[in-house]
């Protein structure tokens, strides 16, 4: 979890600030100019700034969520006093349920809700576009409060900071991309099968959470590895997960031109 009330900026962060954000723009120009028929650059815009603001209640709920369920040292008690603490859930559930499922549900409800309710969406495969748009909103902030909160750790130098923050630029805004593009797509299916909304929204909602969980459970132990000096281990677990996200990419980028070729009825 990320404490926002501890950050503070430094020539590390004039170093991040550029890696954290320009991998995202750059991916959404691909996308952007890969749609069949191009989004307006101010509905772009318009989204890509909501799944930038997302960040903040995201990082609310997930620390709320932390002290329910983990341990409130490694969040923050917004009711103050003592943590309202439940019971102890498994890192791995916790990092499904808590962080993979809140982060998808939050950058549909952008899209449901600044992008769908004004009919931004003009065919199928629009909902990809702006799903991802939202998703690469919310890693640009989500990479640079990443790194900002590791340099806050002891003994962690600019360049490990660094380091981390270009493994983030290359794993993190793809896995953003293929879970929110997953949703995207059967966002698509459910727009196109109103009868079937439901399921088809849910299947998506489901699957995209499922991949959020793995590739973010990756990340994370590959950056522990990295802070503890575990070199090889965390050399062998990246090119692992980059071979995933190949190989999911490769599944995204062919639905996405699927869907170029259809229409709404």
């Amino acid at each position: 979890m990320l404490d926002i009330l501890s950050l503070s900026c430094s020539t590390t962060c004039m170093v991040v600030t550029p890696l954290a954000i320009i991998p995202p723009l750059a991916w959404l120009f691909f996308f952007a100019t890969q749609d069949r028929h191009r989004e307006k650059l101010m509905d772009l815009t318009h989204v890509f700034l909501w799944g930038v603001a997302l960040a903040v209640p995201v990082i609310v709920i997930e620390n709320i969520l932390s002290c329910w369920f983990v341990d409130c040292r490694e969040g923050f008690d917004l009711m103050g006093g003592a943590a309202p603490f439940l019971f102890v859930l498994p890192p791995v559930i916790f990092s499904f349920l808590a962080i993979a499922f809140v982060e998808e549900l939050g950058k549909y409800l952008v899209v449901r809700f600044r992008a769908v309710s004004q009919n931004f969406l003009e065919e199928p495969q629009d909902a990809m576009v702006y799903m991802i748009t939202a998703a690469l909103g919310f890693a640009a902030i989500e990479n640079i409060l990443y790194a900002l909160g590791t340099f806050q750790n002891p003994g962690v130098g600019g360049e490990v900071v660094v380091q981390i923050i270009v493994l983030r630029s290359i794993t993190a805004n793809i896995l953003h991309i293929v879970a929110s593009a997953t949703l995207g797509y059967f966002l698509a299916l459910a727009l196109a099968n109103p009868r079937e909304f439901k399921r088809f929204l849910y299947t998506g909602l489901a699957l995209a959470t499922l991949l959020h969980g793995i590739f973010n459970t990756f990340i994370i132990r590959i950056v522990e590895r990295n802070l503890n000096g575990q070199f090889g281990a965390a050399n062998f677990e990246t090119i692992l997960l980059v071979a995933l996200l190949i190989i999911s990419g490769i599944i995204i980028l062919t639905t996405f031109y699927t869907l170029a070729k259809k229409t709404f009825s």
